[in-house]
């Protein structure tokens, strides 16, 4: 066995004992076990055979289908899970949605704030300073208190959306920062009784882009 196999052999000896036993415990073929460890084919199997060995082994999965032994105490040391709520908008709003899902961020910048969160933006309107896909980090916040920043907000009853905002003497303006010219600011006047209401979410303060993002 290669470099790799010897140091998961070890990891499945301190831990399992034999290949058998890890086979066992991760519901998988023992054959399939035995020749992923013999040929070291950690990089062409498919992840539904490495996620169950990964699991076992607390190692990030991710890295194993790269031929590299990350253990996930050593991936997240220094990191704390943020919950991802769900996404919102960064062109036409949409209705925000929520998961269950967590997304780990260095703990000193999460600790800048007080219950920071994050969302997934959707869209290009936004795309000079957060690109489409990427994962805002919002500081929550009822108000604007620096203009011109990106915020969360929401129009309407359940829209949201991420735009500069601007505090106007009776309302506000949500400014893109886009690539595409087509987008356009919106003046929300509050002194018209037709105007939707807008409520402030948050803060974006940083983005992070997530492991299957792409140009």
């Amino acid at each position: 066995m290669g470099a790799l196999s010897d140091e998961l052999a070890e990891l499945v000896r301190d831990r399992f004992k034999t290949l058998a036993e890890l086979a066992r415990v991760t519901n998988l073929d023992k054959q399939t076990v035995y020749t992923l460890f013999r040929n070291e084919t950690f990089t062409t199997s498919r992840m539904e055979t490495i996620a169950p060995i990964a699991e076992a082994l607390e190692l990030d999965p991710y890295w194993l289908t790269r031929g590299k032994v990350v253990s996930l105490s050593t991936r997240f040391k220094g990191f704390v899970n943020v919950p991802l709520f769900g996404s919102i908008a960064a062109g036409q709003p949409i209705e925000p949605t929520e998961t269950d899902e967590f997304f780990p961020i260095h703990e000193e910048l999460a600790n800048r704030y007080e219950n920071p969160f994050l969302l997934r933006v959707s869209g290009t309107s936004m795309n000079r300073i957060l690109p489409d896909g990427c994962y805002a980090l919002i500081e929550p916040c009822p108000t604007v208190d620096h203009p011109g920043q990106p915020y969360a907000v929401t129009v309407g009853t359940t829209d949201a959306t991420v735009k500069r905002v601007f505090p106007l003497g009776n309302g506000l303006e949500l400014a893109p920062d886009s690539t595409d010219p087509t987008w356009r600011n919106k003046i929300f006047d509050f002194a018209d009784s037709k105007t939707e209401e807008v409520s402030i979410i948050g803060r974006v303060v940083s983005y992070y882009l997530p492991l299957n993002w792409r140009f």
